[in-house]
């Protein structure tokens, strides 16, 4: 913009008008009503002066600053700084503001948890830009659109009529959002995951064979099955039960795999070698498997009903539920029209559960997954503020769907620019990271909780135990009956020998005394 005593011609990219006026050499006195906004960058030259002046008018007033000067064709930079740099300082002027005062995370027993970083941003900003925020009306939740009337509730409905300039609150970026109010540069990026109850950590009874693949298991049972045989083979002789001999040495080998000795060590050399290569393998066989054992079961994840979005739809077993008036809640229920194309976004729709059923904090949202069968669409950045300290252990599916959260201004706010420039600074320089460190859950009391083992994760080594004490039971009653029985016939047939033997001493002692009463 050059200026003349009489005349002004003012050129810019959204505007073009001329101005009568008498504006040198004191712009700032000179009534000139024309009013440019902060964000409007103009310079100002008079044809009498040679300082080239930028301005901006602002509650009545113009602000001057000296950008550089123009003296014989030397042009020299006087200032040194950026544009929003320069623009930075306000001046202390009174600005209405908004801050939402809804307490997302909930109270925490034996916790103290920091929540403060937008109050520490309000403070930071107020610093930096030498302005005065006004609070006078705070809100509870940060605004929804009626889908019959279409206004907005919350903070956004304070900044639509006019009531408020920002909003402070990490509100979410949407489309129906961005159409009646501007956001600032986003500060915080997340990911909304989909979190349920994890399920219970138990192994499947197939779980105990699978330390080993399936050709270890046939080597060790072809090892079981041939060396008894070939064991019979070398001690058989003439007049020995082979059946009996085969029996045996299929015990001894099982002994020696179940860690277990033999009564007696074999005097034959071979049978030797070939007993000491089975206790050699049984010995290798039982530390890999117990240290393969280990390693699984501890390695071994929870099996979770579904892992994908569209398994969740498909299992169809779960409730939805998201925070009560949030950009969740949007998403799903207030942009209908948009959702109704997006067959997964319609059925998550259909499991959702009723508006006045749905949580206000994080915690209470994780009571209702830990105590029903209800996910949690949420964002991850929320949870992991307290996540030592959720009422269950939870774990979290991808939704794809990613948020960005930041400030908020009325529409085409001349502020918004110098806001995003400060908060550019506030990240390029970390402060904003130091801030959210902040945020994080201090236990007053330590917790050290140990995972528990539930007796059905012990259940197939019961199983075992059991079942070994009744093969055990039945075998040694099955080894009495029979020797009962045998010793019962064996009593029996000695006492029919000593009856025959009675019978015949009797017999011989009558035939004797025959003899000799005839003679």
């Amino acid at each position: 913009m050059r200026c003349q005593n009489r005349r002004v011609h003012v050129t810019h990219s959204a505007l073009e008008s001329n101005i009568d006026g008498n504006l040198c050499p004191d712009i700032s006195k000179s009534g000139y009503s024309f009013a440019l906004p902060l964000d409007v960058e103009t310079l100002v030259l008079c044809e009498d002066e040679q300082i080239i002046w930028e301005w901006y008018y602002d509650d009545g007033r113009i602000t001057l600053t000296t950008l550089a000067s123009w003296s014989h064709g030397v042009f020299e930079m006087r200032a040194n700084t950026s544009f929003y740099m320069r623009r930075s300082n306000l001046n202390g002027k009174q600005l209405q503001a908004t801050l939402v005062n809804m307490n997302l995370v909930g109270h925490v027993p034996g916790t103290h948890i920091d929540k403060k970083i937008i109050p520490m941003l309000m403070n930071e900003l107020q610093s930096i830009m030498n302005v005065a925020l006004k609070l006078p009306n705070n809100e509870s939740h940060f605004g929804n659109v009626d889908r019959a009337t279409g206004n907005w509730t919350g903070a956004i409905a304070q900044l639509i009529h006019g009531d408020s300039e920002m909003g402070f609150g990490e509100f979410t970026m949407t489309t129906d959002r961005l159409e009646v109010i501007d956001f600032s540069l986003p500060f915080s990026l997340s990911k909304s995951k989909l979190y349920i109850k994890e399920p219970d950590k138990t192994v499947p009874w197939t779980g105990h064979f699978q330390a080993f693949s399936f050709g270890i298991w046939i080597t060790i049972l072809g090892i079981v099955l041939v060396v008894p045989i070939l064991l019979t083979l070398i001690k058989f002789k003439n007049g020995t039960s082979f059946l009996y001999l085969l029996a045996e040495n299929y015990l001894y080998v099982w002994g020696i795999y179940c860690q277990q000795g033999l009564s007696e060590f074999p005097t034959n050399t071979t049978v030797r070698l070939v007993l000491f290569s089975v206790f050699l393998s049984a010995t290798i066989v039982s530390a890999a498997y117990s240290g393969s054992l280990t390693s699984y079961l501890a390695a071994s994840g929870v099996v979770l009903p579904f892992t994908t979005m569209q398994g969740f739809i498909e299992d169809g077993s779960y409730k939805m539920i998201v925070f009560q008036a949030s950009a969740d809640y949007d998403l799903f229920v207030v942009r209908e029209k948009e959702t109704s194309k997006n067959t997964m976004a319609r059925k998550m729709r259909s499991l959702l559960k009723p508006a006045h059923k749905l949580p206000t904090t994080v915690t209470q949202g994780f009571q209702e997954v830990c105590n029903e069968k209800v996910a949690f669409f949420v964002e991850d950045a929320i949870v992991d503020t307290i996540n030592i300290y959720l009422p269950c252990k939870v774990v979290g599916i991808d939704s794809g769907f990613e948020s960005s959260t930041g400030l908020i201004l009325r529409k085409n706010s001349m502020y918004t620019r110098l806001l995003n420039f400060h908060i550019q600074r506030l990240l390029e320089n970390g402060l904003l990271n130091r801030m959210r460190k902040r945020i994080s859950t201090v236990s007053k009391q330590g917790r050290n909780i140990l995972p528990e083992v539930e007796l059905w994760g012990i259940a197939l080594i019961l199983a075992l135990i059991t079942g070994g004490m009744l093969l055990s039971s039945i075998i040694l009653i099955f080894e009495i009956v029979i020797h009962n029985h045998q010793n019962g016939h064996i009593r029996r047939k000695h006492s029919r020998d000593l009856l025959f033997l009675k019978m015949q001493k009797r017999h011989a002692k009558m035939n004797s005394e025959g003899a000799k009463s005839t003679l």
